[in-house]
């Protein structure tokens, strides 16, 4: 049982670092995007 739990938050915490990294990645993708669009201003 407790092994069951320990697995459950090992799943939880490497979902949520993925996540993270993920939407580190959009907020990379969306500056860079910006700063495309005020070069082309």
């Amino acid at each position: 049982r407790g092994k069951r739990v320990a697995q459950a938050l090992e799943f939880i915490q490497t979902t949520r670092f993925i996540g993270t990294k993920k939407i580190m990645f959009h907020i990379g993708a969306n500056d860079l995007n910006r700063d495309k669009l005020s070069e082309q201003e």
